[in-house]
């Protein structure tokens, strides 16, 4: 016995045959690859979670003009954007030197990130830790509570840190993981 499943017109809902073009509002259908793709692509971002989603296109967004950027200097290439960011580009940007006390690259560090692979691990840890902090303390405080620890952490960095450049959501991201652990205690439940 074989089931087939029941295909249905994006625009109005009418079932379909196997055509390319919908019979009742004439929209053009996805392929199962480009539905399969975009459903994928929608599920990047959490449902429900608004400050989440801020936080992860603002941080995904300033990359991109930092990448930017640093591909527009004569002296660098996409190895550099993507493995090894030049430390003058990054500082120009808001990453904080350890030693400086410079308040608002306390801040824009949290956003600040060197290279792909940092900052892949950092939106993936961040994908599935701010929106469970987000339901259980709510929006507004996720947010401010990534600011403003984030913000901490840096100030904290520099308080006991060797010199250097730092930069990065680990901070912020660390806050969430704790905010977790004591919203998980709270509801006497094993995550």
């Amino acid at each position: 016995m074989t089931t087939t499943k029941t295909k249905y017109c994006h625009g109005c809902q009418a079932e379909l045959s196997l055509e390319k073009c919908c019979p009742c509002c004439k929209e053009k259908q996805q392929t199962a690859f480009e539905a399969s793709f975009w459903e994928k692509v929608r599920n990047i971002f959490p449902k429900n979670s608004p400050t989440t989603k801020i936080l992860l296109a603002s941080i995904v967004i300033y990359f991109i003009v930092i990448s930017i950027d640093i591909l527009m200097h004569p002296d660098y290439g996409l190895r550099n954007v993507l493995l090894e960011p030049p430390e003058n580009l990054v500082y120009r940007w808001g990453a904080h030197l350890r030693g400086e006390t410079v308040w608002w690259r306390l801040i824009t560090a949290n956003f600040v990130h060197f290279g792909i692979i940092h900052i892949i691990f950092n939106l993936y840890a961040l994908r599935y830790v701010a929106p469970y902090v987000e339901r259980m303390f709510g929006s507004a405080l996720t947010l401010a509570s990534f600011v403003v620890l984030g913000t901490g952490s840096m100030l904290c960095s520099n308080l006991m840190g060797d010199a250097g450049l730092v930069a990065g959501a680990s901070g912020g991201l660390m806050a969430f993981i704790g905010m977790a652990a004591i919203a998980a205690h709270r509801e006497h439940t094993p995550l």
